[in-house]
């Protein structure tokens, strides 16, 4: 009744204000906290490291210089061990003279875990970026091993295997 004795009509209009001042308020307060709940489950560090992993092996398994190939078709996934060296796999992950980013160890194995052939890429780094990637921090890498079922072809026969590939990324 105080504001509409000091202003009149505009009293009740003030008091509305007034009121209206402590629900803006719970309001705010309750979209802060749902908004504070919510980012809580949001990832913002997105790790990407894994599938740039992936897509380096998946450059191998379908590059026509590493896997069976004839005039007509490209198998991807069946390599020939006859293909599968160093030569033609530094095709495949071409990098500059001084490369200290990505090293990798491909390692065909037959079916019973038994060594057919290993090829490194970068291998002047390679060693040395093993070594940091066991330590975390500033001038670290990161290592990851994959597994792919893969066919081999050793110049008579298709045979099972596994494709270890060890993929050092700083």
């Amino acid at each position: 009744m105080f504001f509409r004795r000091v202003f009149g009509k505009f009293g009740i209009i003030s008091l509305a204000v007034v009121n209206l001042i402590p629900k803006i308020l719970l309001l705010t307060f309750i979209l802060l906290m749902i908004w504070t709940y919510v980012s809580s489950f949001l990832s913002v560090n997105v790790n990407v490291n894994v599938i740039k992993a992936r897509v380096e092996v998946q450059k191998l398994l379908y590059d026509k210089d590493v896997v069976l190939s004839d005039e007509l078709n490209i198998y991807p996934g069946v390599i020939d061990v006859r293909k599968f060296n160093s030569g033609s796999v530094d095709k495949i992950f071409y990098f500059k003279d001084d490369n200290k980013y990505l090293a990798i160890k491909f390692t065909l194995k037959d079916d019973g875990g038994n060594v057919v052939k290993e090829v490194v890429v970068n291998k002047p780094h390679y060693e040395d970026m093993l070594a940091r990637s066991f330590f975390s921090g500033e001038g670290s890498t990161k290592s990851y091993k994959l597994f792919d079922g893969v066919l081999f072809f050793d110049g008579k026969t298709l045979k099972p295997g596994v494709l270890e590939s060890q993929i050092i990324i700083q």
